[in-house]
C-alpha cells in the first residue's frame, strides 16, 4: 500500500478493522482540530470513506492507541503533522496523495490559490 487510493479497497480496509465490523477505522485528528473536516473531505474525495469509519479521540488517548497498535503490529490509519515525535518513535508510512491544486473554501476567496 503506497497511495491513499489503495484505501478504497475493502480488502485493504479490513487491515484496519479493529472492532471486527468489516470497516476500517480512521482517526482524522483530534476533536476541534481544523484539519479534521479537511481529512474527512479527503477520505470522501479519495473514495475510501465508504470502507472506513471515523472515530474521535483527544490526542493523548489516540497516542496511547497508536502505541498499543504498534506493539501488537496491527494496522492503524491516522492523520498527524510533521515534525512530531511520533514520526521519530515509530516506523510510520506516509501515503502518497495527489498534488495540491488550490483552495475551494469561502474563507480562502482572497488567496492566490483559490479555485472555486
Amino acid at each position: 500500500m503506497k497511495s491513499v487510493y489503495d484505501l478504497a479497497k475493502p480488502e485493504i480496509a479490513k487491515l484496519f478493522d479493529a472492532d471486527g465490523d468489516g470497516l476500517g477505522e480512521y482517526w482524522p485528528g483530534a476533536p476541534g482540530w481544523t484539519g479534521v473536516k479537511i481529512n474527512q473531505i479527503k477520505a470522501k474525495s479519495y473514495g475510501f470513506d465508504e470502507y472506513f469509519e471515523t472515530y474521535y479521540r483527544v490526542g493523548l488517548h489516540y497516542k496511547a492507541q497508536l502505541k498499543t497498535a504498534y506493539r501488537k503490529k496491527e494496522g492503524i490509519l491516522f492523520y498527524y503533522w510533521t515534525p512530531e515525535w511520533i514520526h521519530f518513535t515509530y516506523d510510520l508510512r506516509k501515503l502518497e496523495e495527489p498534488a495540491f491544486t488550490g483552495y475551494a473554501g469561502d474563507s480562502k476567496k482572497l488567496h492566490k490559490d483559490y479555485k472555486p
